[in-house]
């Protein structure tokens, strides 16, 4: 494997690309029963492990961390039948991790659109506020409260807008 930047690793989506790699590289040197390519493919296993921070999903380690396991047993068993069935087992790995990284990928879209979602709803109930305003106001146009529920529901407003465009800024960033 290429040398790694580690200080680059930071998110949950780069450790989980990662993982992908160094999984995908011990797969193939296990399927090619190329022993020199699994133990390096062992090392750069254990170097994830070893250099994984707390942006590193612990589901995506603990995949790493049985991929690791599997290879190394390859590795001390050697032996040719075998081969097959570890690989297998690393495939299964591998899709562990593309799992992990699909949840982690819908988890940020959620977040993300968690604010805007709110202020929708909040202009949602300021709508409704509105329309009662009105029937109030065609009742009775110069009662107190029908101007204080006018400014209240007007204050209201901008704070949903500056909401709105505090998230779109946030989502464009």
């Amino acid at each position: 494997m290429a040398k790694i930047n580690w200080n680059k690793i930071v998110t949950a989506q780069n450790w989980q690309r990662l993982a992908m790699q160094l999984t995908e590289s011990a797969r193939t040197a296990a399927s090619q029963n190329d022993a020199k390519a699994m133990q390096a493919a062992g090392r750069d296993l254990r170097d994830f492990l070893v250099k994984q921070t707390n942006a590193c999903p612990t589901e995506v380690a603990d995949a790493v961390y049985g991929a690791g396991t599997a290879l190394n047993r390859l590795i001390a068993l050697d032996v040719a039948g075998s081969i097959a069935s570890r690989t297998v087992q690393l495939n299964a790995y591998m899709d562990d991790i593309k799992q992990a990284g699909e949840r982690i990928e819908e988890q940020a879209k959620a977040i993300g659109l968690k604010s805007i979602r709110n202020a929708v709803e909040r202009g949602h109930e300021l709508i409704g506020e509105l329309k009662k305003l009105r029937q109030s106001i065609k009742a009775d146009m110069d009662a107190p409260e029908v101007t204080a529920q006018i400014n209240e529901i007007a204050a209201s407003l901008q704070e949903l807008f500056k909401g709105l465009e505090n998230a779109i800024d946030h989502e464009e960033t």
